[in-house]
This record gives C-alpha cells, structure tokens and sequence, in this order.
C-alpha cells in the first residue's frame, strides 16, 4: 500500500485547474477566504490568488506556478 510520502498525483489538466487546488491548500492551511486575483490575460502583477485568514489580520498574496 503506498504511503502519502511516495504516492503521486495526476497533474492538473490546466493552469486553472493548478489554481484552484492552489486555493484549496490555501483556504484550509490558513483557514481563510480565498479569491482569484483577475482573470487569464488580465494583468495581475505576480499575484494570482488572494487569502484572508478568517482569524488573523494580514491578507497573504499568492503566486502560482506549475514548473
């Protein structure tokens, strides 16, 4: 049976895809809100993701990238 450790997972079939797992780790790592920073071809300046912690005070800005 194989472990968390040397198990894989299938890559995302998209980049939105990417994102949106992105946000599921965020929002449950920080237990926050998490919101997409614009859309595809939208300039974004480096963020693509916004996470606010429901408990906290600072707003964490998120870049994505795949490789």
């Amino acid at each position: 049976m194989p472990s968390p450790v040397t198990s894989e997972l299938p890559k995302p079939k998209s980049e939105d895809e990417f994102e949106d797992i992105a946000a599921d780790v965020a929002a449950r790592w920080w237990a926050a809100n998490v919101h997409r920073n614009g859309r595809r071809g939208q300039r974004q300046n480096g963020v693509d993701l916004y996470a606010t912690p429901r408990h906290a005070t600072p707003r964490h800005a998120i870049w994505v990238a795949r490789e």
